[in-house]
């Protein structure tokens, strides 16, 4: 393969998942962010595709796809990175849950009350949508522009971000798994103990901790053992 393609709805959400996997795969193959409204001009015969999900496979796509385009559906999960703004809210607080289309908003308030974030009252809104209760804060997986202008406070989660499973998969297809496999589960634990961290030094105290550890340790496919440094 000479190129891993990224192909998304929307400029936006390609470019940043894009960013996601030239940090795992750039070393080792060409990285390209594409969306709908691009020409897909790329050599399907040397190209890896990552769609962003299965809905956008529209006409264009399948035809690509009954011609023998390699594909890989992602996963996509909140990216735990930048939730800790999204956990300080005080419990029962109304948001605007602002992405860019009525399915993927949905989607991402079912995962984030999964994940346990069950605490905030989320609103959806995203282009089109008939109506909406006009709140001051809004939260948004990558989509700060597509916020209301009425809004006072915006709380930017950023893109949801392709799962380390889909990442595995990807690693399989590039047969680079044994070079990856490793670095793959390091880097995102990693992740998560650096938010866990900078929950620790903002929480006031231990209820709060321990709430917030158990929210983002529900979205942990492997086990941490927290432990601070006085034992």
């Amino acid at each position: 393969m000479e190129k891993l393609i990224m192909l998304s709805p929307g400029k936006t959400t390609s470019i940043n998942l894009a960013i996601q996997l030239e940090e795992v795969f750039g070393k080792y193959i060409k990285v390209e962010p594409y969306c709908l409204k691009d020409d897909l001009d790329f050599d399907i015969t040397s190209s890896l595709v990552v769609l962003s999900s299965p809905r956008i496979i529209d006409k264009r796509i399948q035809a690509l796809i009954n011609s023998g385009l390699n594909y890989v559906i992602a996963r996509r999960v909140i990216n735990h990175r930048h939730l800790s703004e999204l956990l300080d809210l005080p419990r029962a607080t109304e948001v605007l849950l602002v992405n860019d289309r009525a399915e993927t908003t949905y989607q991402t308030i079912e995962q984030l009350q999964a994940l346990g974030v069950n605490y905030i009252k989320y609103h959806p809104y995203y282009p089109g949508i008939a109506s909406y209760p006009k709140l001051d804060i809004a939260v948004t997986v990558g989509e700060p522009n597509l916020v209301p202008y009425e809004v006072k406070k915006v709380i930017n989660i950023a893109t949801r971000q392709i799962d380390i499973t889909t990442l595995a998969d990807i690693a399989r297809r590039l047969k680079l798994i044994d070079v990856l496999g490793d670095s793959l589960s390091s880097h995102y634990v990693n992740e998560i103990i650096r938010l866990l961290n900078r929950i620790n030094d903002n929480a006031k105290d231990m209820k709060v901790i321990s709430n917030r550890l158990e929210t983002v340790a529900n979205c942990l496919p492997v086990a941490i053992l927290y432990v601070k440094k006085d034992g």
